[in-house]
């Protein structure tokens, strides 16, 4: 990450749009969510980001927004690596399986390192990836806490995740709300463990108090018709307008390309490796769940995960009318640019890679044995994996973002 985000290093500023603070005042009024000061008003960050926009506007005022920016960006960006590492790691011992770092390693850099996270960033969407570093380790805890009945202060990590996820981003809420009523649900229909719905709803509780200084005023704006969200509808369609099958399963398809347009579209040989290289993703995804029958289950509820993700993400395209329904329920109309509901695709995938990814390297290693050659072909096929990644998302190999 630090050796990608070196053109950071220069003077100017990392931060783009919202979340620039306004004004020297930001830090007070933001504070105060139940006023209409400036974006107080309405449906958006502001009122779920009011601490962080505080400890934000604080902070530039001491050591100046550009320092504040840089260290922000390339420190939120480090931190979704090592939560997903130490995510997947958690898994691996919750499944009763040998800590492989390295495969760990691949994971959290697939997680870390793709079209998805390279577009928010280019997009200032900070905010987001703020929780999205988060997501990976308050989904390990849920499902340490629902499944592990010594785990007895487990609603405790849960909640404090949960409410940074909510805190950080409206959107991470409603994303990480999503994913624990489908394990939850998972629990209850697979393992017949109905305790679970209390456990799951002490956690939601607990969350919710905790975040109820932006909860409550939201709804209240929400219910209250504060914000026409026509406007939403009318550009859902646009946002749409790259968003396609073979985009989505690639964490592709922004509304606007966030790479150089002569490289990628010039037809030349760099243009030909990427493109292939770029199916990789959804190509491992497949053959790990496939391959990996021990977790089988759990690879299973994160397939129909990324599935769901992936059709909600082509907006209009794939939907048509029914994407507007959708844009027009309760807290939905966040998701007026249909790639951010890809954050779901991506924790999916990189999760499914961290916890099966060493199942396919066996066979494939266990399939050229009568070589003798077996220990380089394992170390190729990482290497190559790794290259594969920056390669797929040059702005990360070149640094010119």
């Amino acid at each position: 990450v630090i050796f990608s985000f070196r053109s950071f290093a220069g003077p100017g500023l990392v931060w783009k749009d919202d979340f620039i603070p306004r004004h020297r005042i930001y830090s007070y009024y933001s504070l105060f969510v139940w006023n209409p000061l400036e974006h107080g008003g309405t449906l958006n960050d502001d009122l779920s980001n009011a601490v962080l926009n505080s400890i934000r506007a604080f902070l530039s005022s001491i050591f100046g927004l550009e320092l504040v920016s840089t260290v922000y960006v390339v420190g939120v960006v480090a931190l979704c690596g090592v939560l997903m590492f130490k995510a997947l790691v958690g898994f691996r011992d919750l499944f009763n399986q040998s800590r492989n770092y390295m495969v760990c390693f691949i994971g959290a850099l697939f997680f870390t390192v793709n079209p998805w996270v390279t577009a928010r960033i280019l997009s200032g969407h900070y905010f987001i990836l703020s929780s999205y570093a988060f997501t990976p380790l308050f989904l390990y805890y849920l499902v340490q806490y629902l499944d592990v009945d010594a785990e007895k202060y487990g609603f405790i990590k849960c909640s404090f995740l949960f409410s940074l996820v909510s805190m950080t981003s409206n959107h991470g809420f409603i994303m990480s709300l999503f994913l624990s009523f489908i394990i939850t649900l998972w629990y209850l229909i697979i393992f017949k463990k109905g305790v679970v719905i209390l456990k799951a709803s002490l956690v939601f509780i607990i969350s919710l108090l905790i975040n109820s200084f932006w909860i409550f005023p939201t709804l209240n704006m929400v219910f209250s018709g504060v914000r026409n969200i026509s406007f939403f509808q009318d550009i859902s369609t646009s946002l749409s307008v790259n968003a396609n099958w073979v985009n989505t399963i690639r964490l592709l398809g922004y509304f606007w390309t966030p790479y150089n347009q002569e490289i990628y579209t010039s037809g030349g040989l760099f243009y030909k490796v990427w493109f292939g290289l770029s199916f990789l993703l959804p190509a491992l995804v497949l053959i790990s769940v496939i391959s990996n029958r021990k977790t089988q289950t759990f690879n299973l509820f994160l397939l129909f995960v990324y599935v769901v993700s992936t059709v909600l993400g082509q907006g209009t395209n794939f939907l048509g009318g029914y994407y507007l329904d959708f844009v027009r329920m309760p807290f939905m109309q966040l998701f007026r640019d249909p790639n951010k509901l890809l954050y779901l695709s991506s924790i999916s995938s990189a999760l499914i890679i961290g916890t099966s990814l060493h199942v396919v390297l066996y066979q494939i290693r266990y399939i050229v044995s009568h070589g003798g050659f077996a220990v380089e072909i394992n170390k190729l096929l990482i290497s190559f994996l790794i290259v594969s990644v920056f390669i797929v998302n040059f702005p990360w190999l070149s640094g010119d973002f």
